[in-house]
């Protein structure tokens, strides 16, 4: 079985940042837009991909999570596959690997919480405040890991288009 998922059409990602804070916390977001031709501007937006996530057939998954090291870079390795994505914000799963506009999302949520570490490196909202989460995000980013005190923020982006 998971020789069969390995073969399934998908993307995998190496994504090297740096200029990042020592000792805080980042994710990486696969953000897909399955039909990017429905999005209102080229490439798409938030609002495209948040307000509009069935018309642009769009979704948002976890990617990758690191504490960044004294030297304030990181690595990041993810794969995503086509088909239904689990813990996804939209639900529309990845249906189109060939035609899909792709964004991996940096986001940095504060320094390490010992106590709520694996859950800010698997989360979206792990140690941050419900104040410093964007208010367009669905409820399901929302819910997605337990809050804490830090000020979490989108950090950078990378947008690649079919």
């Amino acid at each position: 079985m998971g020789e069969a998922e390995a073969r399934r059409p998908g993307r995998q990602i190496t994504f090297h940042a740096t200029q990042l804070k020592a000792g805080h916390v980042y994710t990486v977001w696969f953000v897909i837009v399955n039909d990017p031709t429905a999005c209102a501007t080229t490439p798409c937006t938030a609002a495209d991909i948040i307000l509009n996530s069935e018309a642009v057939d769009s979704d948002v998954t976890y990617g990758a999570g690191r504490v960044a090291g004294k030297s304030g870079k990181a690595s990041f390795s993810g794969r995503i596959s086509a088909g239904v994505l689990s813990n996804s914000w939209f639900g529309n799963g990845f249906t189109n690997p060939r035609g899909a506009e792709i964004h991996l999302v940096l986001n940095d949520h504060g320094p390490v919480i010992p106590d709520l570490l694996s859950n800010m490196l698997t989360t979206y909202r792990g140690g941050c405040t419900t104040e410093s989460l964007p208010a367009i995000f669905p409820p399901t980013a929302i819910a997605d890991g337990i809050p804490g005190p830090n000020t979490c923020r989108l950090y950078q982006v990378a947008i690649f288009q079919p």
